[in-house]
C-alpha cells in the first residue's frame, strides 16, 4: 500500500519488448491500483517499467522508521554475460536504496536523502556553453553528479555527458531533442556487454536535470525528479576516469555538481 493505492511489482521472464521499453532479456515492473484482500484481486490503472536501464532485477521493498516505502534492487541479470562471472566468482551488486514516492497514478524512485551524508570534495561549474566537447577539470571512478542542461530544440541535436573516459572507453548519456529519446550507451564502456537503452522524455521546457551516480562497475541515472531512473554495470579499465560534456549545436549547462563518494 502507498499513498491510497496499491502497487504490485514483478519481474517477467523474456517479456517481449514494447519499442524502447522492455528490452531487457527479464523485466520489472510495476502496476499501480486497487488489491482486494476478499475477493483475491487487483485491478491495475497502470502498468510501467520500475527501471529503463539494463541491470536492475527482482526488487524488494521494505517500510522505514521514517514511514518511507524503499526500494532496493540486484544490479544484475540473468543470463548475460558479465566479466565477473568469468573465474571472479561473484555476481552482481545491489543498487542505491531508492523512495518510492506516488505521484498521480505512477511512481517516482529517487535516492534515499541520507547518500547526501557520503558527498566530499565538491567541484561546481555554472553557465557554461557548449558547442562541442568539453573536457571537465575533474576525474573520478566513485562520485556523485548533478547537471542541469538547458536548450533549445532548434539549436541542439545532440548533448549530453561522457563518463568513464579513457583512450578507446567511454559511457555516454544523451538527449536528441528531435525524436525526445534519452540514451544511456555503454558500447565502448569496457568489457563488458555493449548496448543501449532509451527512454522518451517530454522537455517542452528546454531543460534536462540528471542525478548521476558513477562507481567502479555501475551508473545509475536519475532524470528529473524520479521520473526515470536507468542502471547499468559498466567494466572500464582502471586509467578511465574522465567526465566530459559535449553538444552538437549548442547548449548551457546550468549548473554542473560533483561530489566524490566517501565512506
Amino acid at each position: 500500500p502507498l499513498g491510497g493505492w496499491h502497487v504490485f511489482m514483478l519481474s517477467p521472464q523474456r517479456m517481449p519488448a514494447q519499442g524502447d521499453a522492455y528490452r531487457n532479456l527479464h523485466s520489472t515492473m510495476y502496476g499501480i491500483g486497487d488489491f482486494n484482500s476478499a475477493a483475491g484481486t487487483f485491478t491495475a490503472e497502470r502498468y510501467a517499467q520500475v527501471d529503463h536501464g539494463f541491470d536492475f532485477y527482482a526488487p524488494q521493498s521494505t517500510l522505514d522508521d521514517k514511514g518511507r516505502r524503499i526500494v532496493i534492487g540486484w544490479m544484475d541479470m540473468w543470463e548475460s554475460e558479465m566479466p565477473t562471472q568469468q573465474g571472479h566468482h561473484w555476481a552482481g551488486a545491489m543498487s542505491l536504496p531508492r523512495e518510492v514516492v506516488i505521484d498521480g497514478a505512477r511512481l517516482l524512485f529517487r535516492p534515499l536523502e541520507e547518500v547526501k551524508n557520503y558527498r566530499c570534495n565538491l567541484f561546481e561549474q555554472r553557465d557554461i556553453l557548449l558547442t562541442g566537447e568539453q573536457i571537465m577539470d575533474t576525474r573520478g571512478d566513485s562520485y556523485e553528479l548533478k547537471v542541469v542542461f538547458e536548450f533549445e530544440a532548434s539549436n541542439t541535436d545532440e548533448f549530453g555527458l561522457k563518463l568513464r573516459v579513457g583512450s578507446e572507453e567511454e559511457t555516454v548519456l544523451s538527449y536528441r531533442p528531435d525524436d525526445g529519446l534519452f540514451r544511456f550507451n555503454r558500447e565502448r564502456a569496457g568489457i563488458g556487454p555493449g548496448g543501449e537503452r532509451r527512454v522518451p522524455l517530454d522537455l517542452n521546457e528546454g531543460r534536462l536535470e540528471l542525478r548521476v551516480f558513477v562507481d567502479k562497475s555501475s551508473v545509475e541515472i536519475f532524470i528529473g525528479d524520479g521520473e526515470y531512473v536507468l542502471t547499468g554495470r559498466v567494466y572500464p579499465g582502471v586509467e578511465s576516469t574522465g567526465i566530459r560534456a559535449f553538444a552538437s549545436g549548442k547548449c548551457t549547462i546550468a549548473s554542473f555538481q560533483k561530489w566524490d563518494i566517501s565512506t
